[in-house]
């Protein structure tokens, strides 16, 4: 049986008690004596190889050069939770136990270069990796959804080849914007119905912002529909959503890869999409591309920072793909489909 708290485990191999404590990214310290009179402390060297250190806790320890042959090798030298998880999964092994992990998925915004979240979901089921959370942010918010709902990716693929940027927008008089969204508020219920959150197969949440308190807001409660359309409000264009007496916009003005609703809805580990890790820009082709573009150079500084905080971040550099037309999109699958398979070695201990 496996007892953990933060960064320390404990287990038995056997009869024998066993216990493990992280230090840092440089070693840890194993405990293996049932007393706890003896201990090793393991320090990396050169990957695939270790230097132990053994010996008594009162005594001055012997240095012998061993090398360990362990299935996470090659991610130890790695920081962060990475490294703990595939720890964690290795005693697992040992004590006879096998739980998959609960892990979420972020889904970044991008516009039209959001398909390419179907890619990557489309290798994470080939390799029967199914998320316990799922989040997202504008166009990721509305892949999410459907994902969550029960669409596979290869169905959310056939239905973004047939829609265009006007399919889901409507011009509008309103002094706040010069779209409204509110067809893709119709395109989600007529796909899924009138659902709430709370009916979700895969736990689900997006993210939207408040204009006025210019803070982030997590939407998980109450219909769907309306907070996917707020989550994509890109300012400026499309008028912002009323929810609950608060005027909302596109969610990627304060987190466009919504990593830190999932710490809060229970994600042991974190997997990041970003569709905008790209250098530079599509030169404009009119007024809509020279908004869109200011508002990715206003958001993606930020989001460099915050991603950090994903155990695993996939990031494309999507600058030549349009954000308003999905004439591309089994280019964009494709796209997503490898940047998830290049980070197949960082994923593979997630299986049960």
């Amino acid at each position: 049986m496996i007892r953990q708290t933060g960064n320390h485990f404990a287990y038995k191999l056997g009869d024998l008690p066993c216990e493990v404590w992280f230090q840092n990214q440089e070693g840890y310290v194993l405990n293996a004596h049932p007393l706890g009179l003896a201990r090793q402390v393991v320090r990396p060297s050169i990957p695939g190889r270790f230097y132990l250190s053994h010996g008594s806790i009162v005594n001055s320890s012997i240095l012998r050069e061993k090398p360990l042959y362990f299935h996470w090798i090659q991610h130890f030298l790695k920081k962060g939770r990475v490294m703990r998880q595939k720890i964690s999964k290795w005693f697992r092994s040992l004590g006879g136990e096998s739980q998959p992990q609960n892990w979420g998925i972020a889904l970044g915004g991008g516009a039209a270069r959001g398909i390419a979240h179907t890619g990557v979901l489309q290798f994470l089921e080939e390799k029967h990796l199914k998320p316990a959370f799922v989040t997202g942010t504008s166009a990721g918010a509305l892949v999410g959804a459907l994902y969550a709902f029960g669409k596979s990716p290869k169905e959310i693929l056939d239905l973004a080849r047939e829609l265009t940027w006007m399919q889901v927008s409507g011009f509008s008089l309103s002094r706040y914007g010069i779209l409204s969204n509110e067809e893709l508020a119709e395109l989600i219920t007529e796909q899924l119905g009138e659902i709430g959150f709370e009916d979700a197969p895969i736990p689900f949440a997006c993210i939207a912002t408040d204009i006025t308190t210019g803070k982030g807001l997590v939407l998980d409660k109450g219909p769907v529909a309306e907070a996917v359309r707020a989550s994509a409000a890109v300012p400026g264009i499309y008028i912002p959503v009323t929810i609950n007496e608060r005027m909302l916009v596109d969610g990627g003005v304060v987190e466009n890869v919504p990593i830190s609703p999932l710490k809060s809805m229970g994600a042991e580990f974190i997997l990041g999409v970003d569709l905008n890790g790209n250098d530079g820009y599509e030169e404009p082709g009119g007024v809509i591309d020279i908004l869109l573009n200011a508002f990715d150079i206003a958001v993606d500084t930020t989001t460099r920072i915050q991603t950090q905080a994903a155990d695993v971040l996939i990031r494309m550099n999507l600058a030549s793909y349009s954000r308003t037309d999905s004439s591309a999109a089994e280019e964009l699958f494709e796209a997503g489909y490898k940047a998830a398979q290049a980070q197949w070695s960082e994923l593979e201990h997630l299986q049960a």
